[in-house]
């Protein structure tokens, strides 16, 4: 037993360890109910947990247009709890119009990379739009993290060189794509099985894999749980809990979330 398995079973705080959280959600959810989803309250729980920080994005734009509002959402986040939420922007590319301003107004506001959803928002994997955003985060060193990218991930992976793309969800059947290209991450985001986390990692290159929470449509403990009690070594689980997004964060020029105060 390592001493984070040990930690985990015995419901200890991760006290000393880098924590950093590369997919959580503020705000409501149309189809169901968010409790304690306030930024106070994400914050509060991070901070018990030791989770210096989250790349921070919306629910609200999903499946609607409804995108300003939601960014406008995440930068009141950020504005309420400074130096834990680092802002996402969402566009929606059924829009074409409003998706440069958007990306331009949210990073004047301090956001510091890009999301997508687009499968359901109906927009193709292939679209115009969507290498006009990968274009974007290549100019300004942005990560961009979709929920699926679909088919034409490598050429975007090899034609944006400094965007770093981040799969949305656990995705190890990109195992060979990670293994070429640098600026590609795979998140672990659920759902994924104690198995499931163990059979990935033997393919993919531990220095290249997130873990991310799905907070606040998941509570952190689902997804920190089957990193903590797996079968691969601490130093391996230290990577994808935080010093791959130190890396990744270092490598956009995005300031880190210190540790919390003691």
């Amino acid at each position: 037993m390592t001493p984070l398995h040990r930690k985990c079973l015995l419901g200890e705080r991760l006290t000393g360890e880098v924590l950093l959280d590369c997919h959580a959600h503020i705000g409501r959810h149309a189809d169901y109910v968010i409790p304690d989803g306030e930024p106070e309250a994400l914050a509060a729980e991070m901070r018990r947990l030791n989770i210096r920080g989250a790349f921070l994005f919306q629910f609200a734009g999903v499946q609607t247009g409804e995108v300003a509002y939601g960014n406008n959402l995440v930068a009141d986040a950020c504005r309420r709890v400074p130096g834990r939420f680092l802002g996402l922007a969402m566009v929606n590319p059924l829009f074409e119009r409003d998706v440069l301003p958007e990306l331009e107004r949210c990073r004047d506001l301090g956001f510091v990379g890009i999301k997508l959803i687009n499968r359901y928002q109906g927009y193709p994997d292939d679209g115009p739009l969507l290498d006009l955003i990968c274009g974007f985060a290549h100019e300004h060193r942005m990560p961009i993290l979709n929920h699926s990218w679909g088919a034409p991930l490598e050429e975007r992976l090899r034609r944006y060189p400094n965007a770093q793309f981040i799969t949305g969800h656990w995705d190890p059947g990109r195992a060979s794509l990670v293994r070429e290209y640098n600026n590609l991450w795979i998140c672990t985001c659920l759902p994924i099985a104690h198995e499931a986390f163990e059979r990935g990692m033997r393919d993919l290159r531990p220095d290249r894999v997130l873990w991310g929470s799905d907070m606040s449509d998941l509570n952190f403990g689902c997804g920190l749980g089957p990193i903590l009690l797996a079968r691969v070594s601490d130093e391996i689980k230290r990577r994808v809990l935080g010093l791959n997004m130190r890396e990744l964060l270092q490598t956009c020029g995005i300031p880190e979330p210190p540790p919390w105060p003691t």
